[in-house]
């Protein structure tokens, strides 16, 4: 199949709904996650709060590095289709992990807490972005870029209001006086629904443009250049400030 081949709607919708399924996920992490640590965990607001700050600043730096390696994969399914078949699973189960309540002490918790979130914004990133990066390659076709970005905004608005909306009710209804054991199976749901949508993305996409050829360089040189590079370490400084007061106000 050549870059010249048009889209076909299928094609347009099913890439939009990959990022309903990534909703699935950052909407429950985004709307809930704080609520879940501080009145089902039992973790307090501040370490809750920290926590986020912290693994934001690590994911800050391991971001790059995923964008770079998903850029050098190279399979029969392409460049960053493969991370739609094969990170779903993982993703899934620590999302699982991440809203489940074992019976540890306050130290233990926090630990928990910190390994699983980590993971979570870790695995999410490795499917996130290589997704992201799939538009590009999917048609060279401007209007057809246009045309699967605006379904990709569409299905992830949706994805997130029925996140928003169906999530508590899922909670009462699974759990029933165990709240803990309700955003555990949530997620369950979650993760198994988000698995199904990206299989069917992977299965209805293809990728048409062949990047150009450069040289190829390594991803400690990928890392220099970044740090060479004004404008992303502004933007970078920018996203700690934000992230920084964010976490002050939740512990305020």
């Amino acid at each position: 199949m050549t870059a010249d081949a048009k889209l076909t709607k299928r094609e347009i919708v099913g890439y939009g709904l990959g990022d309903m399924g990534f909703n699935f996920y950052w909407t429950n992490v985004s709307t809930f996650l704080l609520i879940f640590y501080t009145d089902v965990f039992g973790i307090t607001a501040a370490a809750a709060a920290t926590m986020l700050f912290v693994v934001k600043i690590f994911n800050a730096f391991t971001d790059p590095m995923i964008g770079a390696y998903a850029d050098r994969t190279q399979t029969r399914w392409g460049k960053f289709r493969p991370y739609l078949l094969f990170m779903p699973v993982p993703l899934a189960i620590i999302g699982v992990l991440t809203y489940s309540t074992p019976d540890f002490g306050p130290t233990g918790k926090l630990v928990w807490a910190y390994v699983t979130y980590l993971l979570l914004m870790t695995v999410y990133t490795a499917a996130n972005l290589p997704y992201s990066a799939l538009s590009g390659v999917i048609t060279a076709d401007a209007n057809e870029r246009n045309a699967i970005n605006a379904s990709r905004f569409v299905c992830g608005f949706a994805g997130g209001t029925l996140v928003t909306f169906i999530s508590p009710k899922l909670v009462s209804w699974l759990g029933g006086s165990d709240p803990g054991l309700g955003w555990t199976l949530t997620m369950v749901f979650w993760g198994v629904a988000a698995a199904l949508i990206f299989a069917f993305t992977f299965s209805v996409t293809k990728e048409r443009v062949k990047p150009v050829q450069a040289e190829p360089a390594t991803v400690r040189q990928d890392l220099a250049d970044l740090r060479n590079n004004l404008p992303w370490m502004l933007l970078f400084a920018l996203a700690l400030i934000i992230m920084l007061s964010i976490t002050l106000r939740m512990t305020s």
